[in-house]
This record gives structure tokens, C-alpha cells and sequence, in this order.
């Protein structure tokens, strides 16, 4: 699986949850747009520069998912 997209979605995807929770209600669509967003071109420029396969990077992403998903269940889910 690609690294890149891993890492990309597991910290800005946490670091957006981060983010969700502590933002006034207004402010909440920044960095649940911005930061997964930052993610996708991550995996893009990986397939598009013929580094990894889709299937790789998909693989990555889903691995990152997977990392979310602990640290909520680790960390935030008070």
C-alpha cells in the first residue's frame, strides 16, 4: 500500500476530527474540507506519477481510515 496516502489520511484526518471538535459550529467545514482534501491530492500525485497503482493507493487510504478510527476509539471517545 502506498505510505503517502496512509499517513496523509490518518494525520489529517485525525488532526480534522482534532479540529471538528473544538471549533465553533460555523468554523467546522474548514477543516473537514480542507484537510481531506489535502489527502486526495496526496493519493493523486502518487497514481499520477505513476509511483503506486490505484488499488495501492486506495489500500493506503483505507489503512489511514483504519488509524482514525483507533485514535478516535483511543483517544477522543469521551
Amino acid at each position: 500500500p502506498s505510505g503517502h496516502a496512509a499517513m496523509s489520511v490518518a494525520v489529517y484526518g485525525t488532526i480534522a476530527v482534532l479540529l471538528f471538535r473544538r471549533l465553533p459550529a460555523g468554523w467546522r467545514v474548514v477543516p473537514v474540507a480542507a484537510l481531506p482534501s489535502l489527502a486526495l491530492i496526496i493519493g493523486y500525485t502518487r497514481v499520477y506519477f505513476a509511483y503506486h497503482t490505484p488499488d495501492e493507493v486506495m489500500l493506503g487510504v483505507v489503512v489511514g481510515l483504519l488509524s482514525i478510527a483507533m485514535a478516535w476509539y483511543l483517544f477522543l471517545r469521551h
